[in-house]
């Protein structure tokens, strides 16, 4: 008789399909103490992601795998959601089609969870798959894919979450049709509930990070947007205008932030990086392509962030 599933593991994907062979086959290397299950959720994708999947299901894996596919489109955050209603796990791990899970990947995540009882989810490091373009060493550089230093929300493409506090919350919100901000509101969801989450550096995934500077500023141009949109739409104005707080369950805005205005704030910023060139010992060009990018990026996620506050403002007033 087979052990049930411990863990369940929701795999978005659109049109990722030749990417998502490289998940596929990390994924059978994973080595995992408890039983798990490996969802697969098309996002109605139109390229051949379904033979791609279907040639792995034959492939008679001593874990449970499973094919999702979606009628319509729905985001993803519409199809985490599908995979997280039908998994049969008691936690259920994300990642994306785009990345590589280390073997001990999930064992490591698992882990985090049980520290302590009020950790409910927890998250992992994320590292590029090959450090050979600008975008990928400046998100390395920075840690974007992260949790923050306050541990106060969860990545996506690397984190775990109880199953129950995920669907009392109601997963992720699914008016977001690209990736960013979904993790964001998801867990100022559940952090207001009381629950809390840990970073587990062992708990590692490889990202591939195939950037132009034009996906690069949609990119940040997107995170600005659903950050926008989800700080302003569940937090209350205290924590909108980040003032302290002896609430346990109150969330600080401060990690998420577009940057200031003002001279003053910006030159500090500037130096601030700056400092940080020096710190690494980049030489005069790498020095130029992270503040070059840098400075690109907060432009675009501050555009974001505006219309993403705009929306939540729109919201509130139908």
């Amino acid at each position: 008789m087979k052990e049930p599933v411990s863990v369940s593991i929701v795999v978005p994907t659109y049109n990722q399909a030749e990417v998502l062979k490289g998940l596929l086959a990390s994924l059978e290397a994973l080595q995992a103490h408890r039983p798990f299950e490996v969802l697969i959720v098309d996002d109605a994708s139109v390229d051949h992601t379904r033979e791609v999947v279907e040639t792995w299901l034959r492939r008679g894996l001593p874990f449970g795998q499973r094919y999702l596919r979606l009628e319509k489109n729905s985001g993803p955050g519409g199809a985490r959601n599908a995979g997280a209603r039908a998994a049969a796990g008691d936690i259920v791990a994300f990642t994306d089609s785009d990345c590589r899970v280390d073997p001990h990947w999930l064992e490591h995540l698992v882990r985090g969870i049980h520290r302590d009882k009020n950790v409910i989810g927890a998250g992992g490091h994320v590292l590029p798959a090959a450090q050979v373009t600008p975008y990928a060493r400046y998100m390395y550089l920075h840690r974007v894919l992260d949790p923050p230093p306050n541990l106060q929300y969860l990545v996506t493409c690397n984190c775990a979450i109880v199953r129950e506090c995920f669907l009392e919350v109601g997963g992720f919100p699914e008016d977001l049709p690209m990736p960013g901000g979904e993790d964001i509101e998801l867990s100022i969801q559940l952090w207001k509930r009381g629950g809390r989450f840990a970073f587990v550096p062992d708990a590692l995934i490889h990202h591939e990070h195939r950037d132009t500077l034009r996906s690069f500023v949609r990119t940040w141009r997107n995170y600005g947007y659903g950050t926008g949109l989800a700080t302003h739409r569940t937090l209350d104005s205290s924590e909108l205008a980040g003032r302290p707080s002896e609430n346990p369950n109150y969330w600080s805005i401060e990690y998420v932030l577009p940057l200031p205005r003002g001279r003053r704030v910006i030159w500090g910023a500037f130096k601030y990086h700056l400092a940080e060139c020096r710190g690494h010992r980049f030489g005069p060009r790498r020095t130029l392509e992270t503040l070059s990018l840098w400075a690109i990026e907060r432009l675009a996620y501050g555009r974001g962030w505006r219309q993403g506050q705009q929306a939540a403002q729109r919201q509130k007033c139908r």
